[in-house]
């Protein structure tokens, strides 16, 4: 969970999304080996702490190839009113190169608007190497009370390269919207290490909003805004600071255990040619192991500290080493919060 003092944070790593990327604790692997305890089924509920309450259920379909050929994931929230469904497939090539994707998302709140979207993506290849990836998206809501509808239409191009090693060298992506124009973010590495993000607007305007050590963030500032970052010694993000007018606002604790975390079932990361870099998870630490704990607090003007969240996590796990079901229990905006995660996998004896 993350705090609500970190809202600014968490739009911008949305909109980024797939583009971050840092250096990686474990090697580069384009081609990785056969499949192997991949999700099957995940869910997922809450309840209290202020934040939106209910339960997500997510699918997943293997063609006999073991490839990837579906998901799908359903919420419906506590309150009655919201809900949503997320579909994605995926098609191949004879080599077992995924060529195409499609996702289609439709979000509803109950008597205020419903949105529809979708991206089509298309994938490239050169010398077993993910290079290109083009991605078309469409948005589009609608108002219930009103009947009207607003879309939006953009495009997105991400192109990969490669040193001689394997490991990504430079990741250039480029954004194009009829409202917006084209920005650009551009990403340089050396040796499995992110060096320098730069964001490009259509205006034409050069940024580079991160400062980094180490591939990993530490740094990042928004106005009048910054954001401070530290890690533990095994490379997990133990401490988010924030900021405002140079005077601590708020800051988030972490702490993690040793043990494999269930994102490292996920299919899409298994896919032939993908690179690591792709999802760019761990620009913000080692994220290959399960968090224990959360703590957020506020920090008055005249210094005083006041606990708003504090969250610890319970694993069980399977005779693979990965979790099975995680339980979550403590508080969240000063209010009582609890939750449970259950993962099944397939491919995994």
């Amino acid at each position: 969970m993350k705090s609500n003092g970190f809202n600014a944070v968490k739009k911008l790593l949305s909109f980024l999304g797939l583009l971050l990327a840092c250096a990686c604790q474990k090697s580069t692997e384009t081609t990785p080996a056969a499949p192997e305890c991949r999700f099957l089924t995940q869910t997922s509920t809450s309840t209290g702490g202020g934040v939106s309450s209910g339960k997500t259920t997510t699918g997943y379909d293997y063609n006999d190839r073991e490839q990837l050929v579906r998901s799908q994931t359903t919420f419906a929230g506590s309150d009655g009113k919201s809900s949503y469904v997320i579909g994605a497939t995926y098609e191949y090539a004879a080599e077992g190169y995924a060529t195409r994707s499609k996702s289609d998302r439709v979000y509803s709140t109950a008597g205020e608007y419903t949105d529809n979207a979708s991206n089509a993506y298309q994938y490239e290849y050169q010398g077993e190497r993910l290079v290109k990836e083009t991605d078309a998206s469409r948005y589009e809501r609608k108002y219930a009370a009103t009947g009207k509808t607003e879309l939006s239409t953009s495009t997105a191009v991400t192109r990969y390269e490669y040193e001689g090693s394997g490991t990504v060298s430079k990741i250039t992506a480029e954004y194009t919207s009829a409202s917006n124009g084209t920005s650009t973010v551009t990403q340089l590495f050396s040796g499995g290490k992110l060096t320098r993000y730069s964001y490009k607007a259509a205006t034409g305007q050069e940024t580079e909003p991160y400062s980094l050590s180490e591939g990993r963030l530490i740094q990042e500032k928004r106005n009048d805004e910054l954001t401070t970052y530290k890690y533990d010694a095994a490379g997990h993000l133990s401490r988010a600071e924030r900021y405002i007018g140079g005077k601590l606002y708020s800051f988030n604790e972490y702490t993690y255990d040793d043990q494999k975390a269930a994102v490292l079932a996920d299919p899409t990361r298994q896919l032939k040619g993908w690179p690591r870099e792709k999802w760019g998870t761990t620009l913000y630490g080692n994220r290959d192991n399960n968090q224990l704990s959360e703590r957020l607090v506020y920090v008055s003007a005249a210094g005083v500290q006041t606990e708003n969240g504090a969250i610890t996590s319970t694993y069980f796990f399977n005779a693979k080493g990965l979790p099975v079901k995680q339980t979550r229990s403590g508080k969240w905006n000063s209010l009582a919060y609890s939750g449970e995660n259950t993962y099944g996998y397939t491919d995994c004896e």
